[in-house]
C-alpha cells in the first residue's frame, strides 16, 4: 500500500491509518493495542502499545482528547483519542508522519503559528475529515474566545465592523495605540 500524505499547510503528513499498514507489513507478529485510561465527564485518556512478538511491550503513546475539542470530537472524541495515541506510539517506534504529534496537533500548531484572513479555518484529522476550526485575530492567529472558551462573538461582530476582519481585543488595543 502507498503511503497516505495529507498537505498541511505547505507539510505533508502521513496518516496513522498508512502508518499502522507499513507497520502491520513491516511485523506482521507484532501487535498494536490500546487501554482506555480515563473515560468520562466528556473526555478520555487513551493509552497506545507496541508489542513485540513475544509481548514484550516496545513502545508507548498516550493521548487526551475532550469531546467539546472540536466539531469531529462531538460525536468521535473516543475514536480520535485512539488514533492519536497509536500515532504517537508509531512516532515512538519510529514510524513518524512527518511530525511526532497527530495530524491535528499539527494542524493546530501551525494554525496558531499562521496568520488566517478568513473566518473559518478547516483542519484535517488522521482520518483526513475536515473540521471547522474557530475564528481566529487577523493580526496574531488566536482564537477569539471568552474565558470560558466559547466564541466571542461580541468582540469579533465588532472588530468585523471596524476593521473588516475578526481581531482579538487584545490587539484591538494594540491597534487604537499604534493610530
Amino acid at each position: 500500500m502507498e503511503n497516505q500524505l495529507q498537505n498541511i499547510h505547505g507539510k505533508n503528513y502521513e496518516l496513522v491509518a498508512s502508518r499502522i499498514n507499513r507497520f502491520r507489513n513491516d511485523r506482521p507478529e507484532w501487535s498494536i493495542t490500546t487501554e482506555i485510561i480515563k473515560h468520562g465527564s466528556g473526555e478520555c485518556i487513551i493509552k497506545a502499545s507496541i508489542l513485540d512478538e513475544k509481548g514484550v511491550v516496545r513502545a508507548t503513546g498516550i493521548a487526551h482528547e475532550k469531546e467539546s475539542g472540536s466539531t469531529i470530537n462531538k460525536t468521535s472524541y473516543v475514536e480520535c483519542c485512539e488514533s492519536s495515541a497509536i500515532g504517537r506510539c508509531l512516532a515512538c517506534f519510529n514510524y513518524q508522519g512527518g511530525e511526532y504529534a497527530s495530524a491535528d496537533e499539527v494542524a493546530q500548531a501551525i494554525k496558531g503559528q499562521s496568520v488566517s484572513k478568513s473566518e473559518e479555518t478547516f483542519i484535517p484529522d488522521d482520518r483526513g475529515n475536515l473540521d471547522i476550526g474557530k475564528i481566529v485575530c487577523n493580526d496574531c492567529s488566536s482564537p477569539i474566545l471568552t474565558k470560558d472558551g466559547a466564541e466571542d462573538t461580541k468582540v469579533i461582530e465588532y472588530s468585523k465592523s471596524k476593521y473588516n476582519v475578526p481581531v482579538c481585543w487584545t490587539c484591538q488595543q494594540k491597534r487604537k495605540s499604534n493610530g
